[in-house]
């Protein structure tokens, strides 16, 4: 089973700060020899809605704006995501930033 999430991505701000799942090393295999390999490279992104730390998930990091917002949205801490204004990514401090203004109280 399929599921497609339509959201108009004009109307958020998203960083497009998706990165290489793999990372080449050099390994020594059985006979002493230096191979180079590629390995799977998961990296910690802690997700901060309003400047409050909600998790930290680890990722392979090709789609993390992607990743916020399927988790913000299954987790039910949000709606519509179509409510999040910008969801930027730092790899640098390991953190997607999401701004998600307050509903209005009335």
């Amino acid at each position: 089973m399929t599921i497609k999430i339509e959201y108009k991505s004009s109307k958020r701000d998203m960083s497009k700060s998706g990165r290489e799942p793999i990372h080449h090393v050099v390994a020594i295999d059985q006979d002493g020899r230096e191979q180079k390999v590629a390995i799977a490279g998961e990296a910690p992104l802690t997700i901060m809605v309003d400047d409050q730390e909600i998790v930290t998930l680890m990722t392979l990091g090709t789609h993390p704006e992607e990743l916020v917002l399927g988790y913000l949205r299954n987790q039910g801490l949000i709606e519509d995501i179509k409510d999040i204004v910008s969801v930027t990514v730092d790899w640098e401090s390991e953190r997607a930033n999401v701004f998600y203004p307050a509903p209005a109280r009335g």
